[in-house]
């Protein structure tokens, strides 16, 4: 079974790998990666996606980023609804969220209190910026070699580090707990209970 992963980034492609890892059946599955060229890229071949003529299952994931939700972004960028092998789903409001709602495993990954992050995120599908939120905790860890990796500071903002997606891809294969954050995040959760389409199960999942 070859699936198409169509992705924003290089943080997205490992998260949706690990999904895909954990929760689509088989014995036999192929990941073919597209894109890593942005959301704009995204948008621009989505109707293409979705107007294939043939059974090749589709995994698409973008962020929500300003759009107000997940169902005006979908109906803005599809002409036509979904076809039966394309999952299309939206990270609210972008994947960073859905590493935050492990709060455990972040927690632990940063050798923080985890009461604390718990408290920052407690909904992380509601926080306005998600990866914001994630720098501004990882430099109050006491892993200092850490923190140059993941964040850059200029004085005036926080930046994505040199280290960002090695250090985030570490976390992601190898403490990231998925069911934990599946029950913190509706986004989350609903993500992978769509990917019952690639292998024919039910899902009465709506956006």
């Amino acid at each position: 079974m070859y699936i198409h992963l169509v992705v924003e980034d290089e943080l997205s492609e490992v998260i949706s790998r690990k999904i895909l890892g954990e929760y689509i059946t088989g014995a036999d599955v192929h990941v073919v990666t597209i894109g890593r060229k942005g959301k704009g890229y995204i948008k621009k071949r989505i109707n293409e996606f979705n107007n294939q003529d043939n059974d090749l299952p589709f995994f698409v994931l973008t962020d929500l980023d300003c759009v107000t939700c997940a169902p005006e972004l979908i109906q803005q960028w599809l002409k036509r609804p979904c076809r039966k092998n394309l999952v299309f789903r939206v990270a609210v409001r972008e994947v960073e969220a859905w590493l935050l709602a492990d709060s455990h495993g972040i927690s632990n990954y940063l050798n923080m209190d985890h009461s604390y992050i718990s408290k920052e995120v407690q909904y992380p599908d509601n926080l306005s910026d998600p990866k914001h939120k994630l720098l501004s905790l990882v430099e109050r860890s006491k892993k200092r070699n850490m923190i140059s990796d993941i964040v850059k500071n200029d004085g005036s903002s926080l930046k994505q580090g040199p280290g960002y997606n090695t250090r985030l891809t570490d976390f992601v294969v190898n403490n990231w707990n998925m069911e934990r954050a599946r029950s913190n995040s509706d986004s989350f959760n609903r993500a992978i209970n769509a990917l019952r389409k690639l292998t024919r199960e039910e899902s009465n999942e709506e956006y």
